[in-house]
């Protein structure tokens, strides 16, 4: 159930009808007064226009980008996703699930099995009605013995699924799943294809706007669903978004109005761009982090005493502080971030130390010697500064580490988890259990470290079938701590999502979830001209 600050939110933005408010506020215990009251004034917030195309800029560019849920990895392949698909949840501003192609759901058997009613009123693009096979057969795809597909240790329990009727989807899993609806909510690659279908070049989902155009690392325009189940929502007649790699290139486009919107604002350039006429900057606190991969199959990283200098030798806080203006984290070498539930606040944090760095680089047998570390923008913007600074804090232990930069256009296909050390970088996920999975755990397709841990795979499968949150919690802690004494990832900070727009362009509520608002922009966004 939403708060009355999504309703208010979702109000202004004319995601939902008056009815559905007054609704949805006394379901919470709003008074019918009050409620109206609140209906009246969000009625005053700006009307949204119909029409016009909005174009968004974006970081990354590759020729593999897709709509195929089992081979999307880039941000933008995410974010498009929003646009053509829908999934049963969403990931609310409040990091809890909302019911979307579901109407509702529930469990038993201690999270073992799973009922998902589906909604009867939605269509896919191609007019097919949406059901229940629907479901299963995208999710089984996640599966599939061959499969390459990033979900596949998301989908690892699943013992079956089956459609109950047109409208019911029955799950059910091995040992279990607390939080099996903020899978569907947050997983972009767990969104829904009709069964059967497989031209991803032409997508079809039941989202709120239909691909027109699909040239990957070209461009991508999206048209409006004319046909779209949610009412009062799309108020765009086209979206487009084009890769701009160059930062500057993509502020100059903005400046310039060849963009209405541009992903990955340099923090550094904050204040530059808020003097800018008509132009609005978003920075978002966000579970988004930056890290560089010290690859545990491989010497000279699969020495832990090499990865705990390297882990020393960092100086996070002036990264933050020099690199991000302070627009992120410090953070210690795990991915669950200081905004999900499950962080474990009581890990002591990891300094920068360069006496314990130059200690274990001489153990780890490395005096002497230089370790290559590659760095890219396309891990995220300031990758490349912050490994410069990394390669300076650490000559005050003694280590020469030299920072080989790599263009972002195939930096995930040429450079990433081929050498020892490699920056990667990582959109937000809402639960603990989402991001440690997918990302580290032993046999994931993604473990893009290549460690290895039986503890830690065995914590993940208790922490995902535990219903006491503070049990969970002390689970996850102990991941954590396993993670950032003995991992691969060197994970310094956590990331704002700091991107920037014209200020014509309305609807746009930061979002913590995802980058470019999680998406939700092919809904709520319009422009004032």
């Amino acid at each position: 159930m939403p708060s009355i600050d999504d309703l208010n939110r979702a109000a202004k933005d004319g995601r939902i009808s008056r009815r559905e408010f007054l609704s949805q506020a006394t379901a919470l215990g709003v008074t019918l007064a009050a409620a109206t009251s609140m209906a009246n004034r969000a009625a005053l917030a700006e009307t949204p226009k119909k029409g016009g195309r909005l174009k968004i800029g974006y970081i990354q560019a590759s020729n593999t980008e897709s709509f195929d849920q089992t081979k999307m990895t880039s941000n933008i392949d995410g974010v498009r996703a929003s646009g053509c698909y829908n999934s049963l949840a969403r990931v609310t501003r409040d990091m809890e699930p909302e019911p979307m192609l579901a109407e509702e759901w529930d469990s038993k058997s201690g999270a073992k099995e799973w009922s998902f009613k589906l909604r009867n009123d939605v269509e896919f693009h191609n007019g097919k009605s949406f059901e229940a096979e629907d479901v299963v057969a995208s999710i089984q795809r996640h599966v599939e013995p061959d499969t390459t597909s990033p979900a596949k240790p998301l989908w690892e329990d699943l013992e079956e699924i089956k459609a109950d009727g047109k409208h019911r989807v029955t799950i059910k899993l091995k040992s279990g799943n607390a939080l099996l609806p903020m899978t569907f909510a947050a997983d972009y690659h767990s969104t829904i294809a009709p069964a059967g279908f497989t031209d991803f070049d032409h997508p079809v989902g039941t989202g709120p706007m239909k691909v027109k155009v699909f040239e990957p690392g070209v461009r991508v325009i999206f048209e409006r669903n004319e046909n779209y189940w949610r009412d009062g929502v799309v108020h765009l007649d086209e979206v487009e978004t084009i890769p701009v790699p160059d930062m500057v290139s993509r502020l100059n486009a903005l400046r310039g109005g060849d963009i209405h919107v541009m992903e990955g604002l340099d923090p550094k350039l904050v204040s530059r761009a808020e003097k800018l006429p008509d132009v609005d900057v978003i920075s978002t606190p966000s579970g988004s982090f930056r890290l560089f991969d010290m690859m545990c199959d491989r010497a000279p990283t699969d020495n832990l005493d090499v990865r705990l200098a390297m882990k020393y030798a960092i100086d996070r806080e002036k990264i933050v502080r020099n690199v991000y203006s302070g627009h992120a984290t410090v953070g210690n070498d795990h991915p669950v971030s200081p905004i999900l539930a499950d962080f474990c606040a009581e890990l002591p944090q990891r300094p920068y130390d360069p006496d314990k760095a130059a200690f274990h680089w001489k153990k780890g047998g490395m005096e002497g010697q230089t370790l290559d570390i590659y760095a890219s923008d396309a891990a995220g913007t300031g990758s490349t500064d912050y490994a410069q600074l990394f390669s300076e804090s650490a000559k005050a232990a003694g280590m020469d580490l030299q920072v080989v930069k790599r263009p972002s256009d195939g930096y995930w296909s040429e450079t990433w988890m081929k050498f020892p050390v490699n920056q990667s970088g990582w959109n937000a996920r809402p639960t603990a259990d989402l991001i440690l999975s997918i990302a580290h755990k032993s046999d994931a397709p993604w473990n893009e470290t290549a460690w290895q841990n039986e503890r830690f795979d065995q914590l993940l499968l208790e922490g995902r079938v535990e219903l006491d949150q503070a049990r969970r919690k002390e689970i996850y802690c102990e991941a954590q701590q396993l993670l950032s004494d003995e991992g691969g990832a060197l994970l310094p900070l956590f990331n704002n999502y700091v991107e920037a727009k014209l200020s014509i362009v309305k609807g746009w509520e930061p979002h913590p979830a995802f980058v470019l608002i999680a998406g939700e922009f092919f809904e709520t966004a319009w422009l004032d001209t």
